[in-house]
């Protein structure tokens, strides 16, 4: 292989991990959430993955992009939950064997000040334990 095949492999590997804005882990975790347009109960529901930038959650309802939401995220051990404001960035219908679900892109807008700092010690601490 000689040295511009490198240099070609190096940055397309660059610009494949830069697509993505923040690592994401494939933890269930559970959330509570409810709509800040509605009058709603909280309702429950566990994550397909988590980022530093927001969740995918798999749903049996569509949501509606742009809606927003109030969440609690719930950490393995973690007695308090982080609070979490968001908004549905994308929904997609999915259908494997005659079953319909709904794949949504929930991007976090603000994790509340108190939150914040534990947020990332949190996420941290999962991804270590994740690549260990």
């Amino acid at each position: 292989i000689s040295r511009e095949e490198v240099k070609m492999k190096y940055k397309i590997a660059i610009r494949e991990s830069e697509k993505r804005k923040f690592q994401r882990l494939n933890i269930p975790l559970k959330i509570q959430y409810r709509w800040l347009s509605r009058k709603n109960i909280l309702q429950e529901i566990f994550t397909q993955d988590i980022s530093g930038g927001g969740i995918k959650i798999r749903a049996d309802k569509p949501f509606k992009e742009g809606e927003h939401l109030k969440a609690l995220l719930y950490f393995p051990d973690e007695p308090k939950p982080i609070k979490v404001l968001s908004r549905v960035v994308w929904c997609k219908k999915k259908i494997i064997k005659k079953k319909t679900y709904f794949e949504v892109g929930i991007k976090h807008i603000k994790i509340y000040a108190r939150d914040r700092e534990r947020f990332v010690y949190l996420f941290c601490e999962m991804m270590i334990n994740f690549l260990s």
